[in-house]
């Protein structure tokens, strides 16, 4: 009396004794025996009851003989290994992405502040010279101020003038005062024509550059906060492998492991007919083993499992 649940099986043979005589029955079930799941061990014992025609839940061991048929192997078990090491791939992949995230949040927030900073540093300088050229604007104002009145002095003084030498000489004074006056004219033309337009590209920029400032703050800020719980979620994706990989066999999962050092990606969906890691197109003997389920079958070219997943489809 007995019940024997093996790894890999979805076949039952069933003999039953039925008025003094033996009945052998088989029976496929699309079911994982393997697992622990208590729930799921339940339904294997409920549904084993209807097949002996019991109608009372029975313990498993109760029952004469349940077998492994010899002629059996894998089926929908491999099928449900690959789809496990897919889901684990999906896994790791986030896994890989915080990893990544964490080295690099620190560089972007580093690259945002610095970008913060010249563009304050900018417009600081910019503001410094509007200041500048204010103060430069009024020394001009003044001196031209000075150079007119001294002009207007020399030029009143040529009606008192007696002898042409002084004449000749207060006339030399004047043309240099008119040089000085065009000169600081000029100068204080070209300073305000700079104050204004600088002033006017400063108040538009300093706008402008606030909202970026802003926005580079609150993305900062977000980055900081990812960060702060970034471990967190590496540590909760972590768990999730570890219950992913329970469900895998060992040897199984080494061969996962190996090509995914090698290659990023250990298993690979079929696409079209194609291998969905190297797209390389797969000959149809080899989809129609894949269409079985019945083993494990690697892309002959990158070496990744392929899995036909029905849930791609």
């Amino acid at each position: 009396m007995g019940l024997t649940l093996p790894e890999q099986c979805i076949t039952l043979q069933i003999t039953q004794n039925r008025g003094g005589s033996k009945a052998t029955i088989r029976y496929r079930l699309a079911v994982s025996f393997r697992t622990t799941a208590p729930s799921v061990r339940r339904g294997i014992c409920l549904l084993c009851c209807d097949l002996c025609g019991k109608k009372k839940k029975t313990n498993p061991a109760e029952y004469k003989q349940i077998v492994l048929d010899p002629k059996q192997e894998g089926g929908t078990i491999v099928e449900e290994d690959l789809i496990i090491l897919l889901d684990l791939q999906t896994v790791d992949h986030r896994i890989n992405q915080l990893r990544r995230d964490k080295g690099d949040y620190p560089k972007r927030i580093e690259v945002l502040e610095e970008a913060l900073q010249e563009a304050e540093e900018l417009l600081q300088t910019q503001q410094d010279r509007v200041t500048e050229l204010k103060k430069v604007g009024r020394h001009y104002e003044r001196e031209l101020a000075q150079a007119n009145e001294a002009l207007k002095s020399h030029e009143a003084r040529l009606y008192e003038v007696k002898t042409n030498k002084e004449y000749d000489a207060l006339q030399h004074e004047i043309e240099a005062w008119r040089d000085t006056v065009d000169q600081n004219e000029t100068s204080l033309v070209e300073t305000m024509t700079e104050l204004e337009g600088l002033t006017a590209k400063t108040e538009g920029e300093a706008e402008a550059s606030e909202e970026v400032k802003q926005a580079r703050r609150v993305e900062i800020e977000s980055l900081k906060s990812k960060l702060d719980v970034i471990e967190t979620q590496i540590e909760q994706e972590q768990q999730a492998r570890e219950k992913l990989t329970q469900g895998v066999k060992p040897r199984l999962l080494a061969g996962y492991e190996r090509i995914r050092k090698a290659k990023g990606d250990a298993v690979a969906r079929v696409t079209r007919q194609a291998c969905g890691g190297c797209f390389t197109r797969l000959p149809p003997q080899l989809m129609a083993e894949l269409r079985k389920r019945s083993r494990i079958i690697h892309c002959e070219n990158c070496g990744r499992m392929l899995v036909w997943d029905e849930r791609s489809t």
